[in-house]
């Protein structure tokens, strides 16, 4: 499975000079914790959290500029990653969310920590309903000489 099969393409992205205020009722409106900020291209120059809305809150920022991890310091995965390398990232680091971006640096989605746990327990039900279908295959295959010997006995004891 590659990244942008597990990735969220359902997305806010943020502009550098956006308002503090705005991204922060913004983010409260979408229940996102983080946020990636794009240039005019769409290119991932940074990210915001709402950590970072709380301290530029507190401090009098206005800008997202002002307050933003700069691309340097934000982890990413490419779309053509395994999603494994994701889904390390986010364990690794605690991470919500990291941004899957293309040959151009453009965000091209999200994956998510819910989307791993969504993944994960859809590969649980999968198979936890292969075993329970092997399991009642071989009690069926068990259940066959046992009634054969049980039928044998009850015979002979009839005799």
């Amino acid at each position: 499975m590659r990244a942008k099969e597990l990735m969220d393409k359902s997305f806010v992205y943020l502009n550098c000079e956006d308002s503090v205020i705005e991204v922060s009722k913004v983010m409260e409106e979408i229940r996102r914790f983080t946020c990636p900020v794009v240039n005019e291209n769409k290119q991932l120059v940074g990210w915001i959290t709402s950590f970072d809305i709380t301290r530029g809150l507190r401090e009098g920022n206005e800008k997202i500029s002002e307050i933003m991890s700069g691309y340097e310091e934000i982890a990413t995965v490419h779309e053509m990653d395994p999603a494994r390398k994701a889904v390390i990232l986010t364990a690794n680091n605690k991470f919500v969310t990291v941004p899957v971006v293309n040959d151009d640096n453009q965000i091209v989605g999200m994956v998510r920590a819910c989307d791993i746990v969504e993944l994960l327990s859809e590969l649980y039900d999968i198979k936890v309903e292969k075993l329970y279908k092997a399991m009642q295959k071989q009690l069926k295959l068990m259940q066959n000489p046992l009634q054969q010997q049980a039928s044998h006995s009850t015979a002979q004891a009839l005799t």
